[in-house]
């Protein structure tokens, strides 16, 4: 019964939110999602977390991945929030230069949880959209392991900080990401 409620919900997050009118850019988000959700679960699974990643929609369609360096020697990882922070700069100056027509950044996340808005004790997984029309949503799937499987809780969405594409200049609130 689990593998069902789990499959079903991967499903519908994977499916298109809204009507195909919406055209060419909603199905860029929508392929950038069905790209990172899986890795995100798989390394969950393996893991029993992960480091924050991106993926862009290239001009040309071509989805490219994208993790956070600062070109430093040292070994240690830096924190969450600041590896956020390194894709963001980095899918920032690609779609300034119009290499990126979409965009995804995906984290773990503490959120409240809706409908109470109560902060939750489980962590989410943080997907970030921002398009280059300006459309910018956050999906978070919440999320539980137990022995190694992930279990879902029941997805939501909020506006993103469109923090992507040069029209729009807030930053990404990177206090989300766990440390």
């Amino acid at each position: 019964m689990t593998f069902l409620r789990t499959a079903a919900l991967l499903a519908c997050l994977l499916l298109p939110a809204t009507s195909p009118a919406r055209g060419e850019a909603l199905d860029d988000s929508t392929l950038l999602q069905r790209f990172v959700l899986p890795f995100a679960i798989a390394q969950l699974e393996k893991h029993g977390g992960f480091l924050p990643f991106g993926a862009a929609m290239q001009a040309s369609g071509q989805i490219v991945a994208l993790g956070g360096y600062d070109g430093s020697d040292d070994e240690a990882t830096p924190p969450p929030a600041d590896i956020v922070k390194l894709i963001q700069a980095d899918l920032a100056a690609g779609a300034s230069k119009g290499d990126y027509r979409a965009t995804a950044l995906a984290y773990d996340a503490s959120v409240a949880v809706p409908p109470d808005g109560q902060p939750s004790d489980a962590i989410a997984i943080a997907i970030a959209l921002d398009r280059q029309d300006g459309a910018s949503v956050t999906l978070f799937l919440p999320y539980a392991l137990h022995n190694g499987k992930a279990g879902f809780g029941t997805p939501f969405t909020r506006q993103g900080t469109t923090a992507v594409f040069p029209l729009q200049a807030a930053p990404l609130d990177a206090e989300g990401a766990s440390d």
